[in-house]
């Protein structure tokens, strides 16, 4: 028997992989689901955890939690035009929250964490580990050297910043390479789910509907 949301699952992914060959209604209405969908859950996800993070223990008498929800009646008061201002108050809060938080995470994993892995001797016990912590120091060392702007380093020490550069065109190389990958592993996913499920019915479908529309727009030309 051929389920039901194998079909809606096939149906949607080649309605969203459709966009290849052109812009179509099947593209438009697939994207206006998952907007709406991914909006209702959000909707529902947000409410549970006002419910459970601040409205259950205000109700069970910790009254500080009334702070934050006559806070978050700015979010609201957005849709009416006379209390729109007090919006501001509740996304400048929350701006402001947001990053105090992440420039304090930054500073913690990205600087701070940064210099102590850094930051450790050259010495190991394996030829491996002695490779790396060198490897580790030489590029911490000429990346640095490459973002001093005060004075241009001439001659011999002209190296030292050409190999920061380098090594630094290979770093975003790998992250660049690291999110092509992710994307290919999302793909073959989906399409392992399409060629080993009941969604497979829907690509003849799909097939059909393209070779219909290309007959179409061939017969508009002529």
């Amino acid at each position: 028997m051929v389920l039901v949301d194998a079909l809606i699952y096939g149906f949607g992914a080649l309605a969203i992989w459709s966009l290849m060959y052109r812009e179509n209604l099947g593209y438009r209405i697939a994207e206006h689901f998952y907007v709406g969908f991914a909006a209702a859950n959000a909707l529902v996800m947000g409410w549970e955890t006002i419910r459970k993070v601040a409205v259950t223990p205000l109700l069970q008498g910790n009254v500080i939690w009334i702070i934050p929800l006559i806070l978050s009646l700015g979010w609201v008061l957005f849709l009416f035009p006379k209390t729109r201002s007090f919006y501001m108050i509740t996304i400048a809060f929350v701006v402001g929250l947001g990053t105090a938080l992440a420039i304090r995470s930054a500073i913690s994993a990205q600087i701070v964490g940064q210099l102590i892995g850094s930051m450790h001797s050259v010495a190991s016990s394996s030829p491996m580990g002695l490779f790396n912590n060198i490897l580790i120091w030489i590029g911490s060392l000429c990346t640095l050297v490459y973002f001093i702007f005060t004075r241009e380093a001439k001659g011999p020490l002209s190296v030292i910043p050409k190999i920061g550069r380098i090594l630094i065109m290979v770093v975003v190389g790998v992250a660049y390479a690291n999110t092509g990958l992710g994307r290919l592993a999302n793909f073959q996913g989906i399409l392992t789910n399409l060629l080993t499920t009941e969604a497979i019915y829907a690509i003849p479908v799909a097939l059909l509907v393209i070779a219909i529309d290309v007959i179409r727009r061939r017969m508009k030309t002529t």
